[in-house]
């Protein structure tokens, strides 16, 4: 998943946008690093949500399979 956010917000070497001029590599890596922590917020927050809708509707047993700390692993990963 990291590769796909690098893909389409992160600027290659050949890119010569005059828009991000000399900054430009700094600014993609920086809107990168920012995407990818937004996703795993998402993540983490829709772990939660199934895990509170788990617990209210199926308090008899039923469990997720991860957690938390498991999607934080995952996105430390990145690849």
């Amino acid at each position: 998943m990291h590769r796909r956010v690098d893909k389409h917000f992160g600027q290659n070497q050949d890119d010569s946008d005059g828009v991000y001029s000399p900054r430009g590599p700094v600014i993609a890596k920086e809107l990168v690093q920012e995407v990818w922590r937004e996703c795993q917020k998402e993540y983490v927050d829709i772990t939660d949500l199934c895990k509170r809708i788990i617990s209210t509707y199926y308090p008899e047993g039923v469990q997720i399979e991860f957690t938390v700390n498991d999607v934080n692993e995952a996105f430390g990963r990145r690849n």
